[in-house]
């Protein structure tokens, strides 16, 4: 996963903690205020292309940078409700 401040080219690294529809928890060293705007892209394993969304940060503390989704488009929606449900599963004992 990678994050963009603004219009800035420069890529930070990060990772995700927890994402849902509306937004995502991530870890990351980019220095962001609250109200920043970013663009996240998140890689896919087995995918050409990552999923870009972006977002307004609404709090940056200790547990990490929280981000709620602004202009996420249909496709990449469904995507990452495809995502949440994966890793549910994933995360879910086999018995």
């Amino acid at each position: 996963m990678h994050v963009h401040v603004g219009t800035e080219a420069q890529r930070h690294d990060g990772r995700i903690l927890n994402i849902g529809g509306g937004g995502v928890l991530l870890k990351t060293e980019c220095p962001v205020g609250t109200n920043d705007q970013i663009s996240i892209e998140i890689d896919l394993k087995d995918e050409s292309k990552p999923i870009s969304v972006y977002g307004v940060v609404v709090r940056n503390d200790a547990r990490g940078m929280g981000v709620s989704f602004i202009r996420v488009s249909e496709v990449n929606s469904d995507l990452i409700a495809y995502l949440i449900r994966k890793w549910q599963r994933e995360e879910t004992p086999q018995v």
